[in-house]
């Protein structure tokens, strides 16, 4: 039987043979997918995390977390998984 698994960034593709347990393949998420993952699990669900990253926000000059997300700078995209992180943790930003 074929398992998917996460193990911090990476995705494990997985078999059993016997009791013994092969991986197939690993894939790292991309960063915008991994940060929308964690806006998901943060925020508890996805209507929720969908309705935070499509809101303006002044933390991101008037732009939506999306809006950022789209843009594919690295140092943003890091800077709304930090604002996450800062939310994780009960910072409001």
């Amino acid at each position: 039987m074929l398992r998917i698994g996460m193990q911090d960034d990476i995705v494990l593709l997985s078999y059993r043979v016997g009791k013994e347990r092969k991986v197939m393949a690993t894939l790292a998420l991309d960063p915008i997918a991994h940060v929308i993952a964690h806006a998901t699990e943060s925020l508890e669900g996805r209507e929720r995390a969908m309705h935070w990253l499509e809101r303006q926000s002044d933390s991101f000059g008037n732009r939506s977390p999306l809006e950022v997300l789209s843009q594919g700078n690295p140092d943003e995209v890091q800077r709304v998984d930090d604002i996450l992180t800062a939310l994780d943790y009960g910072m409001h930003i």
